[in-house]
C-alpha cells in the first residue's frame, strides 16, 4: 500500500476495484466512535424538585412537619423555587398549589417556560381568597414530572398552615 494514494488511486486487479483495507479499517473505527458501539447509554437524568415554599407577606419558609402561621392579607402570595436537579434543559415544567380549605379547596397550576440544569426558578402564586381561619390547613405543592424523571420522591411536599388576622 502507498498510503494515501491509495484512497484517491485505487489498485485494479483483474478488471475490479480492490477496496483498500485502510479505507474500510477507518469508517469501520468512525462508526464505531459516533455509536458507542451500542454498549454506551445516553449519560444524565431528567428531573426537578422543589427547593422551598416561602409566604411572601409573612417573609416565612415553610417546612414539613411543622405548623407555620401565617397572618392572612389581601394580597396572599406564595413563592414555589423549582430546581432542575437533572441534567438537561427543562420545558413546559407544571407547578400546582392546592390549598386543602374547607368546603371550597383552592387550586393554582403555573407553567415554567423552561429552566436550565442546575437552576432555581420562582413560581409567584398569587390572589387567594382564603375563607377558613384558626383551623390547621394542609397547602400541597407539587412539580409535575418531566419527560424521562424517575426520581419522584421530591416532586411534591405537603405544608401545615394556620391562617390569622
Amino acid at each position: 500500500m502507498n498510503g494515501l494514494r491509495d484512497f484517491y488511486e485505487p489498485r485494479r486487479r483483474g478488471g475490479k476495484i480492490v477496496l483498500v483495507v485502510t479505507l474500510a479499517t477507518a469508517l469501520l473505527a468512525i462508526a464505531v466512535v459516533a455509536t458507542g458501539c451500542g454498549s454506551a447509554k445516553a449519560k444524565g437524568v431528567h428531573g426537578t424538585s422543589i427547593a422551598y415554599v416561602k409566604s411572601l407577606h409573612s417573609k416565612h419558609t415553610l417546612q414539613q412537619g411543622v405548623v407555620s402561621m401565617i397572618l392572612l392579607k389581601p394580597n396572599l402570595t406564595f413563592v414555589v423555587g423549582v430546581d432542575n436537579s437533572g441534567d438537561y434543559l427543562e420545558h413546559n415544567v407544571k407547578v400546582t398549589l392546592l390549598i386543602k380549605q374547607k368546603p371550597q379547596p383552592i387550586r393554582k397550576s403555573l407553567t415554567i417556560g423552561q429552566i436550565r440544569s442546575g437552576a432555581k426558578r420562582d413560581v409567584v402564586f398569587k390572589g387567594f381568597n382564603v375563607t377558613e381561619v384558626v383551623n390547621m390547613i394542609p397547602i400541597k405543592v407539587s412539580v409535575a414530572p418531566v419527560s424521562g424523571e424517575t426520581n419522584l420522591v421530591n416532586n411534591s411536599a405537603t405544608y401545615e398552615v394556620r391562617f390569622t388576622f
